[in-house]
């Protein structure tokens, strides 16, 4: 079954439709970005919900996978009622979320690095990132996107005022199918752990040099040695 994940459900007009991140999809590519046709039917089941769409499509959204970002949207959230849903869901899936977060935190606080970035993919979409600096403090970090005029690219990056330029996060990479292709990864980047919660493995690198990071799998790179061919 296809599972969205950094999903909303907005209302457009008389109809409900579902916006997120796609994985496990039999005809569009890992992680692309879509929204789903007309949703006729939802059920809710322990942790999630299960979205039976027009075209005949059914797909599974885990509650902490809600877009922490989507209260205040326009087009606005539906109403659960509508759906057929409990009225606290939304508050639900926030309570979720930031369990899921804190639990993202605890887990990069138990791998006792300092500047490791921990990422979670799928496919080639960055859903979350934290990072723990020099001195082991640990960070949510941003997911940014830059626009190119061929190639688009994903930045994550954190800048502290403490802390010397050389090791503030700054982790750079081309999005092409099903890889990971780094073009900047700064001093303050030495671990890369890469989840893969999709449904399809990922590569990182280049053709010449790939490490492929499982579905399902946390692959660590040591970025010391996966620094060749970088800007």
């Amino acid at each position: 079954m296809p599972t969205l994940f950094s999903w909303t459900i907005k209302a457009h007009g008389p109809v409900s439709i579902a916006h997120g991140v796609v994985s496990g999809h039999p005809k569009l590519p890992e992680g692309e970005h879509i929204h789903t046709s007309p949703i006729l039917r939802s059920t809710q089941e322990e942790g999630c919900i299960l979205l039976e769409t027009a075209s005949g499509s059914t797909y599974r959204l885990r509650l902490e996978e809600m877009d922490s970002s989507s209260n205040g949207s326009d087009p606005p959230l539906a109403d659960p009622d509508r759906l057929g849903l409990s009225p606290n869901l939304w508050a639900r899936c926030a309570q979720a979320r930031q369990r899921a977060a804190e639990g993202e935190e605890a887990a990069l606080r138990a791998f006792c690095a300092p500047c490791t970035l921990r990422l979670r993919i799928v496919g080639t979409t960055s859903l979350s990132a934290f990072w723990s600096d020099p001195d082991c403090r640990i960070w949510c970090a941003p997911i940014g996107r830059h626009l190119g005029t061929f190639q688009d690219s994903i930045l994550i990056r954190r800048y502290l005022p403490d802390m010397p330029e050389d090791f503030q996060l700054d982790f750079r990479y081309f999005p092409f199918p099903h890889r990971i292709e780094p073009y900047q990864i700064s001093d303050g980047t030495k671990t890369l752990l890469i989840v893969n919660d999709g449904h399809q493995d990922v590569v990182f690198g280049y053709p010449s040099h790939e490490i492929v990071c499982a579905a399902g799998m946390i692959t660590k790179i040591d970025t010391e040695t996966e620094r060749w061919g970088l800007y």
